[in-house]
């Protein structure tokens, strides 16, 4: 961060006279993006979004840019009564705006839930939906986050039941992001390996069954490993428990050689799975509706350490909305 005077890292405060006009530019550093300003001693209508902050000092002054790594990934929310998606795009953690964050208006079905998924192999997220009543799946192929027909885009189906849970993931380490279901009548995820957009048995694709589930067990996916291919486990929200497929192997082998975690998350939350830190294995998170809170397990302990150490995200959702992840 430079300004006349302040060369930030080695040079961050200076002392100025009221009524001098100070600007301010943040300049990432590689891998990162500016997210925005904040600070206190300021009204903050001076400095707004990633422009240039230019303000008149009049009082002890302290102004913060913030940062966030490209690699992680950052929030986001479908609201199905509207059919309307809200991305975190700079990674901050609050809904600045459809100038600054990501407004998807253009992308929806009635009745549809939300699956996201790196379809293009671009390493960027993008938007998708499964159809329950049909279990047709609708791919957003181009990433122009507008829904532009089965020629266009993509559709898919069927794949999966009415009652079955979306997924998506890189099965192996061909390919790129590509659908699944899990099945609670049969306990079991069906995981479109191959790519062509259905499901003929557990040796042309995969199959895998968790023997620790639970009736009101939900299905997560994720990169536990960090290694590039996506596996799956199962969040209790009864207890806030998690049961992660850490070997990879698609069944349960007990906390020693998979990932039992205690408790991460409370009654009524939602689990959500990404690499918040952008170094490479998936973590755990859950959305809490009816705050619209997201608590984020930051540093990858597999534990609730606060606040200060994990992430804490306020006001980003509502009840009612399905929380997703990715790097949008």
């Amino acid at each position: 961060m430079t300004a006349t005077g302040i060369n930030c890292g080695t040079d961050c405060s200076e002392l100025y006279g009221s009524g001098t006009s100070v600007t301010l530019t943040a300049i990432p550093a590689g891998g990162s993006s500016f997210a925005g300003w904040s600070g206190t001693g300021w009204s903050g209508s001076e400095c707004q979004g990633t422009a240039d902050c230019t303000m008149t000092i009049s009082s002890n002054t302290t102004i913060t840019a913030m940062f966030v790594n490209n690699q992680a990934d950052k929030v986001g929310i479908y609201r199905p009564s509207t059919g309307e998606w809200f991305l975190d795009r700079n990674g901050n953690g609050t809904w600045d705006g459809s100038s600054i964050d990501q407004y998807v208006q253009f992308f929806n079905k009635s009745g549809a839930v939300p699956v996201v998924g790196e379809w293009t192999g671009s390493g960027l997220t993008q938007l998708g939906l499964f159809q329950p009543a049909t279990a047709q799946w609708f791919i957003d192929r181009n990433g122009n986050k507008n829904w532009e027909g089965c020629e266009v885009d993509l559709c898919l189906g069927s794949f999966g039941q009415g009652t079955d849970f979306a997924l998506a993931g890189k099965w192996s380490s061909r390919g790129n992001g590509r659908i699944g279901v899990f099945q609670p009548s049969t306990q079991r995820w069906h995981l479109d390996e191959n790519g062509n957009g259905s499901f003929k048995n557990c040796g042309n694709d995969k199959c895998a069954s968790l023997s620790i589930y639970g009736d009101g067990d939900l299905p997560v996916v994720g990169d536990w490993k960090g290694d590039g291919i996506t596996q799956v486990g199962l969040y209790r929200p009864s207890t806030g428990q998690w049961f992660l497929d850490r070997n990879g192997d698609k069944s349960w082998d007990g906390c020693s050689q998979d990932l039992c975690i205690s408790s991460f998350g409370a009654e009524g939350d939602l689990p959500v799975t990404g690499d918040w830190s952008g170094t490479g294995p998936s973590k755990v998170g859950v959305f809490r509706p009816n705050t619209g809170e997201w608590f984020l397990d930051l540093n990858g302990n597999n534990k609730w350490d606060g606040c200060g150490i994990d992430l804490c995200l306020t006001d980003f959702g509502d009840v009612g909305d399905i929380p997703v992840a990715g790097k949008w």
